[in-house]
């Protein structure tokens, strides 16, 4: 099938091309792949819900999950959006927020996307990645200009 993640065959778009598809994405997208390392640990990878405040990510989970015990060690982390048609990798560094430190219009938005609510006082914390790079290509004539946005420009989403 033409236009699958790796067809060599599917038609070259440009860098702003691929910026709208990964703003549509960022908006309608409930979850993405959050992949954290920690130097004794190791990698670790989970599906959490997020939602964007320009040039951030904001995920919830729990004080005690592994993602977070790696964030606190290496706050360098990867997040990836799902599918078939395109490698959407969001990199960025991680901060854990209390809940009570995370806006109200952030944790608002956050409840409407996700479908649920994380609760003070609950143990979930909130993660926010700071963005640094956005890449997103689909097959090897767009590698070499993956990197459709940097924190150097500002938010298209």
């Amino acid at each position: 099938m033409e236009g699958r993640l790796g067809d060599a065959r599917a038609p070259y778009r440009s860098p702003t091309k691929r910026r709208e598809i990964v703003a549509r994405r960022l908006d309608a997208d409930r979850d993405c792949w959050l992949a954290t390392s920690h130097p004794e640990h190791g990698p670790y990878v989970v599906r959490l819900s997020f939602v964007c405040q320009e040039a951030n990510v904001f995920l919830s989970t729990h004080e005690r999950r592994p993602a977070v015990r790696n964030v606190l060690s290496e706050p360098r982390v990867m997040l990836v959006l799902g599918g078939h048609a395109d490698a959407i990798t969001l990199v960025g560094e991680c901060a854990v927020l209390p809940l009570d430190n995370v806006g109200g219009d952030v944790r608002e938005r956050y409840v409407r996307k996700a479908g649920w609510a994380p609760e003070a006082g609950s143990g979930f914390v909130m993660l926010k990645v700071a963005l640094t790079v956005i890449l997103c290509s689909r097959s090897p004539g767009e590698h070499s200009d993956r990197e459709i946005w940097s924190a150097a420009s500002p938010p298209f989403w």
